[in-house]
């Protein structure tokens, strides 16, 4: 009775709070201009891998063929950790930022750990003049790889 509590525990809290934040960033991360094909993208790939969950963990926990047992929650523990490590490395944070300084944080080139709500609040005030993603130097470095890459501005939209 103890694990049937635990597994439907765990699967509200997934699917209560964890779940759904992969549409919440996902909307919000990409790009005006690629925000259509980066959501198409994170759709795709979320349930190629919410099949490929579904699909293995059955075996996993099946005594004739993965007989994991217990060892299934290490298992998925180690990808949680793996996860929360990318996540930290390439996700930033964009609390208190419009759509628009989001993607001047992306044409800055700053890195995603260095990021905190407290500089975007800042930022979002005017108190941070020396932003990374000042609007001023991301202008200059997006009009650099437009023109680099044959468009023109007017094609932005």
């Amino acid at each position: 009775m103890a694990t049937y509590i635990l597994i439907f525990s765990s699967a509200f809290v997934f699917g209560g709070f964890i779940g759904p934040s992969v549409w919440l960033a996902s909307t919000e991360i990409h790009s005006v201009r690629l925000r259509t094909y980066g959501q198409a993208n994170t759709t795709f790939f979320y349930e190629i891998f919410s099949f490929g969950v579904q699909f293995w963990t059955l075996y996993m926990l099946n005594v004739h063929n993965g007989n994991m047992g217990v060892n299934v929650g290490y298992f998925y523990f180690g990808l949680t950790v793996a996860v929360l490590i990318l996540t930290f490395l390439f996700v930033p944070e964009t609390a208190r930022l419009t759509l628009e300084q989001i993607d001047d944080f992306f044409l800055s080139g700053s890195k995603a750990w260095k990021t905190s709500t407290k500089k975007n609040i800042a930022f979002a005030r005017g108190d941070l003049s020396d932003s990374p993603n000042s609007t001023q130097e991301t202008f200059v470095l997006a009009k650099e790889v437009i023109l680099t890459s044959g468009e023109e501005i007017g094609d932005m939209t």
